[in-house]
């Protein structure tokens, strides 16, 4: 039974200091901590309550709601570069979502 105990407290100290860069390189997942994600994209549609972006990282188009640090959209036309923050993952449909918009800036004209 001894021996048993020896083998199980020498695993444990093994894996701690294997684990702890996992841990401390996701501790924010961990902590169910939001991160903020910022894309750049070029508006496709403006439809007032939300903006339809084409990403420059993959071309892929996506949602972007009004987030509460603007009173309205009317201020991105066609064409404009913006710059969108996020914190909620994406919803997975067409066009994708940006879940939980923090932030829109126009980058230029």
């Amino acid at each position: 039974m001894k021996r048993k105990l020896k083998y199980a407290i020498g695993i444990v100290l093994v894996l701690i200091p294997l684990l702890l860069p996992f841990v401390y390189k996701y501790k924010d997942y961990l902590d169910d901590k939001l991160i903020d994600i910022t894309v750049m994209g070029q508006v496709v549609e403006n439809q007032d309550t939300y903006l339809i972006v084409r990403l420059d990282s993959d071309g892929h188009l996506c949602e972007a709601g009004k987030p509460d640090n603007l009173e309205d959209l009317s201020e991105f036309k066609v064409g404009d570069k913006v710059s969108i923050t996020y914190s909620g993952g994406i919803r997975e449909q067409i066009p994708a979502i940006l879940a939980e918009v923090n932030k829109i800036e126009l980058v230029e004209k």
